[in-house]
C-alpha cells in the first residue's frame, strides 16, 4: 500500500465556495478540517479498504460539536467527496470499482451524522472540546462577575413551591433549565478547578460549568448538588479534576456576595439511578458533586463535602477572594 503522505493543506470545492484548511502529519491516521466560511470544523479518518484484492483508502467523517446543525451535514458529505479527489491513495482502482467504493463511504458518513451524539465519549472530540472550554472559560467567568444577587420573582415563586413539598419524587423539583443562567462560581484550588456556577443541569450546562440539580437549591444549606460533563482524555476540562480531590481539601463556592466553604469528606463510584446523592440529609449540610466516571459514561463518580462555614466577600481575605480568579 501506497505510503500515507499529504502535503497538500488547503482545499477548495463547490465552485470555491466552501475552502478550508487541513492538518496532519505524514504517519497520522486522524486529520482535521476546519472550513473558512462558517467555521465548522471537521475530523475525519483514513482506513484501508481492500477491495477485490486491491487496497485503497475510505474515510470517516466525525463531525465536532460545532457541526451538528444541518449545514454541518452537508459540508461532512461535500468533504467527503473532496477528500476521494483529493487524496486517494490508490488509482489503480477500476472506474466500476472506484464508484462502488465511493457509495459505500458516503453512506458510512450518513451512518455516522446520524449517530453523532455517541462521539462525545470519543478521545478526538474530547480534545477539541477541552480546548474550546478553556477558551471560554475567561469570558464565562467575566459574566458569572455580574450577577445580580437579587431573586427575581419567579425564582421566589420556584423557591417557594419547592419548600411547600419537600418530599415531592425526584422528577419534579428536578431543575433541567438549559438556559445560560450564571449564579457564581466553584473552586477547588488543590486540583486547580474554577467553574463558573450555572443553573440547571440542562445537556449544554453541562458543558458550561458545574450545572445546579434541585429547584430552589441554596449554598450553604441542605444538599447543594452540581453537576458536570467529563472530557474524554481530559483531566482538566469541567469536572475531570473531580478524580483528584481527596478527603479533607477545601472547596469554595461564591455567589458573589458570599463565600461558602466546603471540606471534602469522600469520594465513591455509584450508578446512574443513584438518584438519591441528590436528596437532603437530616441533619446535614452538604455539597454533593458528580460526573461520570469513566469516558463511556456507564458510572458516576461522587465527590461529596461538609459544609464548613459562610463568610461575606467583603469580610474575605484578598487570597480568599482572588481563589476564584481566572489567570
Amino acid at each position: 500500500m501506497a505510503k500515507d503522505k499529504l502535503n497538500q493543506e488547503n482545499i477548495e470545492f463547490n465552485q470555491s465556495k466552501e475552502s478550508g484548511t487541513k492538518a496532519t502529519s505524514e504517519k497520522a491516521t486522524i486529520f482535521s478540517y476546519l472550513s473558512d466560511v462558517n467555521r465548522i470544523k471537521l475530523d475525519y479518518t483514513k482506513e484501508p479498504l481492500k477491495i477485490k484484492y486491491k487496497w485503497a483508502s475510505t474515510h470517516f467523517i466525525f463531525p465536532t460539536q460545532d457541526s451538528f446543525d444541518l449545514e454541518g451535514q452537508k459540508l461532512a458529505l461535500r468533504l467527503e467527496e473532496k477528500i476521494e479527489e483529493a487524496f486517494s491513495l490508490n488509482q489503480s482502482i477500476s472506474p466500476k470499482e472506484r464508484t462502488n467504493q465511493k457509495k459505500w463511504r458516503i453512506l458510512a458518513a450518513v451512518l455516522l451524522i446520524i449517530g453523532i451524539g455517541g462521539l462525545s465519549a470519543n478521545s478526538i472530540y474530547g480534545t477539541y472540546l477541552a480546548r474550546k472550554i478553556e477558551q471560554n472559560t475567561q469570558i464565562t467567568m467575566e459574566k458569572v462577575k455580574k450577577v445580580n444577587p437579587a431573586k427575581s420573582e419567579d425564582e421566589k415563586q420556584e423557591r417557594s413551591a419547592f419548600k411547600e413539598q419537600p418530599y415531592q419524587p425526584i422528577e419534579t423539583y428536578l431543575d433541567d433549565s438549559d438556559i445560560e443562567t450564571y449564579l457564581g462560581s466553584i473552586a477547588i484550588p488543590d486540583v486547580n478547578l474554577n467553574l463558573p456556577i450555572v443553573k440547571g443541569v440542562g445537556e449544554q450546562n453541562l458543558y458550561r460549568g458545574a450545572a445546579t440539580n434541585k429547584i430552589g437549591q441554596h449554598m450553604g444549606k441542605g444538599n447543594y448538588p452540581m453537576a458536570a460533563h467529563k472530557v474524554p482524555g481530559n483531566d482538566t476540562s469541567l469536572f475531570g479534576p473531580l478524580f483528584q480531590v481527596t478527603p479533607g481539601m477545601k472547596i469554595y463556592l461564591s455567589d458573589n456576595q458570599n463565600i461558602y466553604i466546603y471540606t471534602a469528606r469522600e469520594s465513591y463510584v455509584v450508578e446512574p439511578e443513584r438518584v438519591d446523592i441528590l436528596d437532603d440529609v437530616i441533619g446535614e449540610t452538604l455539597l454533593t458533586l458528580y460526573t461520570c466516571s469513566t469516558d463511556a459514561g456507564v458510572e458516576r463518580l461522587v465527590v461529596q463535602a461538609d459544609f464548613e462555614k459562610q463568610l461575606k466577600m467583603t469580610d474575605a481575605s484578598p487570597e480568599e477572594q482572588a481563589i476564584f480568579a481566572i489567570e
